[in-house]
């Protein structure tokens, strides 16, 4: 009785051993004489194709092959802000307070003067209600000066002063009003800053150190 124990165990363990066996060598059969596809991914979930994929089929034969090229597949739809464009934030004072925000086009001209075309919305406050103030400007920037001017549907104005290699430009200036008698009426020494925001380093002025 022992000894049929003892060979039916022993048959148990030598029938799993060869299962594991078998199991492992159809593993690394299958591995070794079968490609699917063999390539790069990349992206949040690796599901975007770079470079040279290629597929096989039976026996690693290779079926076909195509060439990825991530900048256009992967970035094909994002949006691309150009690089032509620049936000544009400035504030300014003329007896009441001003805020406007906008786009810029540039534009570079000899050496380092670049030229700053700008259109944007701007509100400002007269007896607790606010006004809307479309603008439209010109801002001429050499070195570390700058002018400006600009035109709103109630004023018009101009600024001279200090810019900060374009990325803020401070200056103070003047503004005459359309109208003296349509509210807000916007006149007198005017101070202004502006604030340039864009990727392109080439809108704004290089430090040179001597």
């Amino acid at each position: 009785m022992f000894i049929r124990l003892h060979s039916c165990f022993l048959f148990i363990i030598l029938f799993l051993f060869s299962s594991k066996i078998s199991a492992q060598n159809d593993t690394v059969l299958v591995e070794k004489n079968w490609k699917q596809i063999e390539g790069f991914s990349t992206g949040e979930n690796r599901n975007h194709l770079i470079n040279t994929a290629k597929w096989y089929g039976e026996n690693n034969h290779e079926s076909h092959s195509q060439d990825f090229n991530y900048k256009q597949s992967y970035h094909h739809n994002s949006f691309q802000f150009p690089e032509s464009l620049i936000l544009n934030l400035s504030y300014s004072y003329a007896e009441r307070n001003q805020f406007t925000a906008g786009l810029e086009y540039w534009k570079c001209g000899s050496g380092t003067t670049k030229a700053f075309l700008g259109i944007g919305y701007g509100i400002t406050g007269y007896n607790n209600k606010y006004y809307g103030l479309p603008d439209l400007h010109l801002s001429i920037n050499r070195s570390l000066l700058f002018i400006k001017a600009g035109t709103s549907n109630r004023h018009a104005y101009a600024l001279a002063g200090i810019s900060a290699f374009n990325m803020v430009d401070l200056g103070i200036g003047y503004s005459l009003p359309y109208s003296n008698i349509n509210n807000p009426v916007i006149k007198g020494f005017t101070f202004g800053a502006a604030f340039r925001i864009t990727k392109n380093p080439d809108a704004y002025q290089k430090l040179k150190i001597m």
